[in-house]
């Protein structure tokens, strides 16, 4: 395989990274692995783990050269110490520029459905710029947008399971009307692939989302049932949700972010994200 594209997965340890490594593997194309801590799970003979820190671009460049193209995978759902534009701006910013550096052709960037520079949630709002900073140094790269990724061991999965472990009830922010157009983590991993493994003919920018829309009460449902549970729901109006999250961040602020675990966390950017909806307009 020493032909093989050479793909590397920045912030590839996580739910969708390690996901887009067995389908970059079953493409027969060769993964770095990049992250700041060494991966907890095994790796197939044609992928190597490097580490390195988004935030240190110079740690990035190295491990980048000889690369085929760039997968930027990086990415958080709350400020907890540091704003959106270090974790996500700064981070893809500082990638694109090591890729560059490193004279890689290709790059790859996976932001987020709804990433809008002007959107009023800073989370999107943040992926939005990314997008254009990613754009600005790749004139031909990829951005994936997908909505909310579902799949054993994703973020949606665990958060169900680790809140009614113990608990009855179920809160349901925004009496749980939210909608969703939720997409397997499969579906985002063979698109990763696919693109980082294709030559770019031009600039793409394409959401990624399942054929069905869902409220956040019809996915808690399915998930409950997933884990074989039944759950008493108690649906929260929006001024109830506000004020829940405004509370959360609050304590959380409070106590240097030590007290809150990361699963239970919800933070009024969150709710405008719920707000916002995740379905492709």
């Amino acid at each position: 395989m020493k032909n093989s594209p050479i793909v590397a997965l920045v912030g590839g340890t996580g739910f969708i990274g390690r996901a887009a490594m067995h389908a970059l593997v079953a493409k027969g194309g060769n993964v770095r692995l990049i992250s700041r801590h060494k991966p907890t799970f095994p790796l197939p003979a044609s992928v190597t783990w490097h580490q390195a820190d988004t935030a240190v671009p110079e740690s990035l460049v190295p491990v980048l050269q000889g690369c085929t193209s760039v997968v930027h995978l990086v990415a958080v759902l709350a400020e907890r110490g540091q704003p959106f534009t270090t974790t996500i701006l700064q981070s893809a910013l500082n990638t694109a520029q090591a890729a560059t550096q490193a004279g890689v052709p290709h790059f790859v960037y996976v932001s987020a459905l709804g990433a809008n520079p002007t959107s009023p949630s800073r989370y999107a709002r943040a992926k939005g710029m990314a997008e254009a900073a990613v754009r600005k140094l790749y004139p031909l790269s990829t951005i994936l947008q997908p909505s909310l990724v579902m799949g054993q061991g994703g973020g949606f999965r665990q958060q169900i399971d680790l809140l009614t472990r113990a608990m009855p009830v179920m809160v349901l922010p925004g009496m749980g009307q939210s909608r969703f157009q939720p997409v397997e983590v499969t579906t985002v991993a063979e698109s990763i692939a696919t693109h980082a493994l294709t030559p770019p003919q031009h600039a793409a920018t394409l959401p990624l989302a399942g054929p069905h829309i869902h409220t956040f009460r019809q996915l808690a449902q399915t998930e409950l049932a997933h884990l074989n549970r039944t759950r008493l729901f108690l649906p929260l109006p929006w001024f109830a949700t506000w004020a829940v999250a405004h509370s959360f961040q609050l304590l959380d602020s409070l106590t240097f972010h030590r007290v809150i675990p990361q699963w239970l966390l919800v933070t009024p950017d969150q709710v405008r994200l719920l707000k916002l909806e995740n379905i492709v307009k």
